[in-house]
């Protein structure tokens, strides 16, 4: 009951800090969704920063797209430390939201309040970096589809994190430039197709469940309800439908990719034991930790994938 109580992460002070350092490997990195459970991820990030392993681009879905958005500007620890400290800030989730705004997520307040950043400023310079790719996946309302929204086909790049964060049902949907977007992961929960399609060899897909996850269809009911409530939009209906179909194929596709070497896939050892909105803190800090640590472990494997010396002393003498 005390844990259920805490409002911050009793281990705050334990979490890395810093900034990634400036050298960049070419390469993807592909981030599932998952809202609050994307703490796994962000601990595997965070490994990778503090380990080196800068990857020139980083796609994202949903809640994906804000840990791209960290991973690229270089920031170690922010991210988790934004959710450890504010996840029980009613200002950030909260039912008063989403009757003020229409939103339960207060995305304005975690990502712009600068008393809430103050400390440790985003490094956005490096997203202007021409070597570097920050891509966020969003979806088209009227036509179904995702779409990949980046500093070249979009100028604000907040905007587009948030519209690839605004949960279907929970958040309103988000207009940019005349078009209207809802979460990515109506669309492309995991982009890494995206990210072949455009070129790149060295590919790192981090998911937010286990391998061994597949998602159930949904009953007939909740179709009519899905339907109901996004009439107006019948190719956005379809596709959150459909959403358990088109996943598992993606999973059974990364799979498939995953033994011909052809992508390095990340994902959680064990079953997570939280919630999508999970509000308990120390579940939280631990599935960060559970992230990290195995984040730290795979250093060796994800450097042989990319080509890379696996100890410093190679690094040294090549």
């Amino acid at each position: 009951m005390e844990q259920n109580k805490r409002k911050v992460f009793l281990k705050l002070d334990d979490l890395p800090s810093g900034f990634a350092g400036d050298d960049i490997i070419p390469g993807c990195i592909v981030l599932e969704g998952g809202a609050f459970r994307s703490l796994h991820q962000e601990g595997f990030l965070d490994a990778l920063m503090e380990s080196g392993i800068n990857l020139s681009c980083a796609v994202g879905t949903s809640a994906g797209s804000l840990n791209g958005f960290g991973y690229i500007c270089g920031n170690i620890g922010k991210a988790a430390y934004l959710n450890l400290k504010y996840r029980r800030d009613p200002n950030y989730v909260s039912v008063r939201n989403y009757l003020k705004t229409g939103c339960v997520i207060g995305f304005d307040y975690i990502m712009k309040n600068r008393s809430v950043n103050d400390g440790i400023p985003f490094r956005e310079e490096r997203l202007k970096d021409p070597r570097r790719r920050f891509v966020a996946v969003c979806t088209n309302v009227e036509t179904g589809e995702a779409e990949y929204l980046e500093r070249t086909n979009c100028d604000d790049l907040y905007a587009a994190m948030k519209a690839s964060s605004s949960i279907p049902y929970f958040m309103r949907m988000l207009e940019i430039d005349g078009k209207k977007y809802l979460d990515g992961g109506c669309s492309d929960r995991i982009p890494y197709q995206w990210a072949i399609d455009q070129g790149y060899e060295k590919i790192i897909v981090v998911k937010t469940k286990p391998d061994s996850y597949r998602e159930k269809k949904k009953t007939k009911v909740r179709h009519m309800g899905e339907y109901a409530i996004y009439r107006k939009y019948p190719n956005l209906a379809e596709k959150i439908i459909n959403r358990a179909e088109i996943y598992n194929r993606q999973v059974e596709e990364l799979d498939r990719l995953k033994n011909q070497g052809r992508v390095f896939v990340v994902a959680p050892e064990e079953p997570m034991q939280c919630r999508s909105l999970e509000n308990n803190m120390e579940t939280l800090g631990d599935l960060y930790f559970e992230g990290f640590n195995q984040g730290m472990r795979m250093i060796g494997d994800i450097k042989r994938y990319l080509g890379l010396p696996d100890n410093e002393e190679e690094l040294k003498s090549g």
